[in-house]
């Protein structure tokens, strides 16, 4: 003899379609809230990028106006002071070795200065779409398991009721 399942039970466990679509619904909801807010993470990490190149860009420009500055006023002086020529090309053949000493450590200082904030902000986005990737992947296998205990229970209920 085959006994009939409580029916009430059984009804009980089943969604709908339309509180599963709801469901799907949300999730692909946050999804899109997660794709704008990683968009907008991106945006403002290139617009603090820019702030800092334009600011390096600034101060590259105020460094060569402040360097052509002085060599004006060193060829001046030279030019009043015949008398003193030979102590003052000592004088400016140190002050030249420094400068250029100082010049090539500040170029070198900010290149690499440069290439360390392009290889930070590289490393930064590949971590925040590694993230996503993940995020997404571990959705993904949520949603296909919960399909997957779906299926089951539908083709459960399809059998004893069939």
């Amino acid at each position: 003899m085959m006994t009939v399942p409580n029916t009430s039970t059984a009804a009980n466990d089943l969604i709908t379609r339309e509180v599963f679509e709801a469901y799907i619904q949300g999730i692909n909801s946050r999804l899109e809230a997660d794709e704008k807010l990683d968009d907008m993470r991106i945006k403002k990490i290139e617009a603090i990028m820019d702030k800092n190149m334009a600011d390096i860009n600034g101060a590259i420009k105020l460094l060569s106006e402040h360097t052509a500055q002085g060599f004006n006023m060193m060829n001046e002086r030279l030019n009043s002071m015949n008398e003193r020529i030979t102590s003052t090309n000592e004088r400016i053949s140190h002050i030249e070795k420094l400068f250029d000493e100082k010049l090539e450590h500040v170029t070198d200082t900010l290149t690499v200065a440069i290439n360390n904030l392009d290889n930070r902000i590289t490393d930064m986005k590949e971590d925040l779409k590694h993230e996503q990737n993940n995020s997404i992947a571990k959705l993904g296998i949520a949603i296909a398991i919960f399909v997957g205990a779906v299926q089951v229970a539908v083709a459960v209920v399809l059998h004893f009721w069939g």
